[in-house]
């Protein structure tokens, strides 16, 4: 029932089901700008999460991380997810091929923070 092309007719299931997640599979080449570190490129890679509307996004903020984020009405959305010591928290979305990520980083050890890093993630596939 999640499926975008879910037909309640259907007898069995015949591999055919796409999500919302599938158009955020892939890799991009990124454009970051964060508020105290500035720019830098990098790729990243997002693949299929443990379930149908989530992905996980490979090299996140170029730390070598993955980040499990949740497709939500076509948006990417990650709350308060700690990886590594660092807390993130953030929002994105696909529109033609181009991707964008607005997200803030926190030192857990500080969690909640009082002056979080923000930053612009823009990638093309």
């Amino acid at each position: 029932m999640l499926a975008e092309n879910y037909d309640i007719e259907a007898k069995k299931d015949d591999g055919n089901c796409t999500y919302a997640r599938d158009q955020f599979i892939g890799t991009y080449q990124v454009s970051e700008e964060c508020v105290y570190e500035g720019k830098s490129n990098y790729a990243i890679t997002i693949t299929d999460g443990p379930t149908v509307v989530d992905i996980i996004i490979q090299n996140f903020a170029n730390q070598g991380v993955n980040l499990k984020a949740t497709i939500i009405d076509n948006e990417i959305v990650f709350t308060e997810v700690e990886v590594l010591g660092i807390v993130y928290s953030g929002t994105g979305y696909l529109s033609n091929n181009i991707l964008t990520i607005n997200y803030t980083a926190c030192e857990a050890f500080y969690f909640p923070c009082s002056d979080e890093e923000s930053c612009v993630m823009t990638g093309t596939k």
